[in-house]
């Protein structure tokens, strides 16, 4: 029941996110711009620099890192042959980043926190890392490159501050930099509130971004093949990865494998909307894509629920 109240408050700020889209008529690539630009390098620093990142577990976040690699991979060479050839070029850029930045923290953790132990919890925190690292490299990447050439992609992942906001966070990590205490708490709290908003701000811009769609611009196409890409084929991934891992490398305990398969139950992460609308890159088919996986999402974990109680 806590999990199902949880989903439904996404449901309601989806709702709330078109309601006030109707009536104010905000500027979305503005809106999208404060997201990113500001609420997302203060999230990132705070939860890189002083998460509970354990040097020994650091190999789940690589193979979150490495599904999300596999999926873009996969999904970058699919649309050449799903969408035809007036879409082909922004759509493969479109899926190729949003179709791997799942909905691991937001969506996924209240699932995790649910039905894992305490301990499983915070394994799954660190591998969620890992797709925070793809989008905020690879992803941000993909979006730029679809109105750019590769360097200036380059610069443009260069000159954004959530990139070193993640640098920063893993530095103060990893390297044991010492703050001082006032500065320490300030970081944290900044980075408390600023998730508190990026949750919130996050769910209502896919509402916003639904409240500009015309019934003519729907794409039942993007639509189904969004999720079938989102839960099939990040689920055959995620089951590859962890096979090999069984066979020969070992990262994992036994019943750790639920951390990816809890990943592939996920929806497409509320993010892509926003980079959709900065880049102007079909934001009405990323809303359409996030929010039609985000409806699916509860019956697919209910299928997903024999192998997540393990």
């Amino acid at each position: 029941m806590d999990v199902i109240l949880k989903f439904l408050t996404l449901y309601l700020l989806i709702g709330a996110g078109y309601g006030v889209q109707k009536y104010l008529k905000l500027p979305l690539e503005k809106t999208s711009r404060f997201f990113l630009y500001i609420v997302l390098p203060a999230f990132t620093v705070g939860k890189l620099g002083y998460g509970n990142l354990v040097p020994a577990d650091l190999g789940k976040l690589l193979m979150a890192f490495l599904i999300a690699v596999g999926v873009c991979g996969i999904c970058y060479l699919a649309a050449h042959y799903i969408w035809q050839e007036k879409d082909k070029k922004n759509m493969k850029y479109l899926v190729a980043a949003a179709v791997p930045n799942a909905n691991t923290g937001y969506f996924g953790i209240p699932v995790a926190m649910l039905l894992f132990s305490d301990d499983l919890v915070a394994k799954y925190i660190l591998s969620n890392f890992g797709i925070g690292i793809f989008q905020l490299t690879i992803g941000y990447y993909l979006f730029a490159k679809s109105h750019a050439t590769m360097m200036d992609s380059l610069r443009k992942l260069m000159g954004f501050p959530a990139f070193w906001a993640m640098v920063a966070g893993l530095g103060i990590n990893f390297l044991h930099i010492d703050l001082t205490a006032p500065v320490e708490s300030g970081i944290i709290l900044l980075s408390d509130i600023a998730a508190w908003i990026f949750f919130i701000g996050g769910m209502m811009i896919i509402g916003m971004g639904l409240a500009n769609l015309e019934p003519k611009d729907i794409n039942w196409k993007t639509v189904i093949w969004g999720n079938v890409l989102c839960f099939v084929l990040w689920p055959l991934i995620a089951v590859s990865l962890v096979a090999v891992d069984a066979a020969f490398l070992h990262l994992l305990a036994e019943g750790e494998a639920r951390i990816f398969w809890l990943m592939a139950a996920c929806p497409i992460g509320a993010n892509a909307v926003l980079y959709a609308h900065d880049f102007k890159l079909h934001p009405g088919q990323a809303t359409l894509m996030v929010m039609s996986s985000t409806l699916l999402a509860m019956p697919i974990l209910g299928l997903a629920a024999p192998f997540l109680l393990q």
